[in-house]
């Protein structure tokens, strides 16, 4: 015969089962982890941005930017049919708007990489989700972000980083003050040496007096955007003479001066368009 178990006993028993049963429940992740993961899902099963608002994204920049700022783009016959990336400057919020809505133009499957601040308004962060903008880390090399926007490229998207990480003004330069861009940083040579894809220098020219500094009142300028030479990785920066690490900086340099050189050819198409008005 069992002997009897006594209240007290019993009592102390389900109380260590409660907390041994809340010990090994997950822990909650934390609220950066959720939004990455979120803006990639889209309450879908395959992942993918939600087509429909993706082009009604797209259609919303192209109608509104590039009439409002009169966008004219030169070197388009620098633009892969297949999948490369795109490292434009960063000088207006209005760049990365200018940008998306030339994807629509040339027909690209496109995905851009933005700070993750942007998904802690939660209704910007739904419609960027559903335009296929990936958050990013510009804190830490984010290399879960870095590793899915990997996978897009695979998947046949191209992919849009801007290599300075943020927008530069005058104030903020450190580096290439004479060539009007700051310092770079390497998640862009990163996903086109893993990914085997070129990367096209983007310049944009005339975003920069869309606010002045001092003024309050926002202008719309003339804007030109020029596509750069590409630079194909095992072209410019070969395995074979160079290391993992060597060949990311390198590659980073010579995006930079891509973009320096596409920069100056851009004003100065700006500037010719300036003086034919």
């Amino acid at each position: 015969m069992k002997d009897p178990v006594s209240p007290g006993k019993d009592a102390q028993s389900k109380d260590e089962q409660g907390r041994q049963s809340a010990d090994k429940q997950p822990k909650r992740e934390p609220r950066h982890a959720r939004l990455r993961k979120h803006a990639l899902v889209n309450k879908g099963k395959s992942g993918e941005p939600k087509w429909i608002l993706r082009r009604f994204c797209q259609l919303l920049a192209y109608t509104i930017m590039l009439p409002l700022f009169r966008v004219k783009v030169t070197g388009v016959e620098n633009i892969p049919k297949g999948p490369c990336l795109l490292s434009p400057n960063h000088i207006s919020y209005a760049d990365g708007l200018i940008v998306f809505a030339l994807t629509l133009r040339y027909r690209m499957p496109m995905r851009v990489l933005a700070k993750r601040e942007l998904w802690s308004f939660a209704p910007l962060g739904w419609v960027l989700d559903s335009a296929g903008v990936m958050p990013i880390s510009r804190e830490k090399a984010d290399l879960d972000t870095l590793r899915m926007a990997s996978s897009a490229i695979k998947a046949g998207d191209s992919m849009a980083i801007f290599p300075e990480g943020t927008r530069v003004r005058n104030e903020d330069m450190k580096t290439d003050k004479d060539r009007g861009m700051g310092e770079a940083f390497g998640g862009a040579a990163w996903l086109a040496i893993r990914n085997d894809v070129p990367v096209i220098p983007v310049a944009i020219a005339g975003t920069e007096l869309i606010r002045p500094e001092g003024m309050k009142l926002m202008r719309f300028p003339r804007v030109v955007v020029h596509f750069g030479t590409p630079l194909v990785p095992d072209e410019v920066v070969p395995s074979s003479e160079y290391k993992r690490k060597d060949r990311i900086a390198k590659l980073t340099e010579l995006v930079m001066d891509g973009l320096a050189q596409a920069l100056e050819i851009a004003r100065k198409e700006n500037a010719a368009r300036g003086r034919r008005k």
